[in-house]
């Protein structure tokens, strides 16, 4: 009877729940063990790191604010494609829009730019409304596998001039910025006045300090 019993038992174990068997065990040969399953994992998947590279690549489609007179959007390839091409008028990076040639290592700059521990990318973003054009300061943070703009700066809105930005670094865990804006007298293409200053990013508060303008480039 404790044969049968025994079997019976092993036989709802072995349909019901699985269970593993010893072997030379009574009741058939074998004793019914609980299966034991393991527990998934919680432990969080780590993102890889982005790279200073993919930063720079991600310019080419950062999103960019109300700029002269066109609307917010998103860049392609480096310029604003609903914007460009009406009556002369263009928004995008300068190395991209500007028939200057400035070069774009001179105009890209990563770092920290205060006490923050996340990466910043800076960069001028320019636009031209017809007879006048003008930049600001752009900074980016990465967001997944893209860039979000944290603020901007309007280099030549102290002066109400228009500017246009020579060469940005990192430096210290601070950003320099050399730009250029007409004097009082000259076309709006020239250049008169050469400036530099030191920008601190706190969230998305962006202050100037130290800045130094005259008729030839500071050092």
């Amino acid at each position: 009877m404790r044969t049968a019993t025994a079997s019976v038992v092993v036989a709802l174990c072995v349909a019901l729940t699985g269970c593993a068997l010893i072997p030379g065990a009574p009741g058939g040969g074998s004793t019914p063990l609980p299966t034991v399953t393991s527990a998934p994992s919680t432990k969080a998947k780590t993102s890889p790191a982005v790279t200073d590279a993919q930063m720079v690549q991600w310019l080419d489609s950062a999103p960019v604010p109300t700029l002269c007179t066109a609307p917010a959007g998103t860049l392609e390839a480096g310029r604003l494609p609903a914007f460009t091409g009406q009556a002369g008028q263009e928004v995008g990076l300068p190395w991209v829009t500007d028939a200057r040639g400035r070069l774009k290592q001179d105009l890209i700059a990563l770092g920290t730019f205060g006490p923050g521990s996340a990466t910043l990318i800076a960069t001028p973003l320019w636009c031209t409304g017809g007879t006048s054009s003008t930049e600001q300061l752009a900074i980016y943070q990465s967001a997944g596998t893209s860039l979000k703009l944290v603020t901007t700066f309007d280099l030549g809105a102290a002066k109400q001039a228009n500017a246009h930005v020579i060469k940005i670094t990192a430096d210290d865990g601070r950003l320099e910025v050399l730009w250029g804006t007409p004097a009082i007298d000259q076309d709006s293409s020239d250049t008169g006045l050469w400036s530099r200053a030191s920008f601190v990013v706190v969230g998305s508060i962006i202050t100037e300090s130290g800045l130094q303008s005259s008729a030839s480039v500071p050092q």
